[in-house]
């Protein structure tokens, strides 16, 4: 079994703290619904931000594991 590279590591470290942050009050504040942008509120622009970067984060780590594959 290989090892994980670095950056892998850091990419699931930064999924983990994103997927925390995403239940925290970063995301989803208590009582807010102001400020909004193009009339939709706060909390549906976190989420598509946050979808977003996990989305990124997907990406980056597919494209890890695919330069490693070629070891077999």
């Amino acid at each position: 079994m290989k090892k994980k590279s670095k950056f892998l590591w850091l990419t699931d470290i930064c999924f983990v703290l994103l997927t925390i942050a995403s239940f925290t009050g970063i995301l989803i504040p208590a009582g807010q619904t102001e400020p909004s942008f193009l009339g939709a509120p706060y909390t549906v622009w976190m989420g598509v931000v946050f979808c977003i970067l996990y989305i990124l984060l997907a990406y980056i780590a597919s494209n890890l594991q695919r330069e490693g594959s070629d070891d077999n």
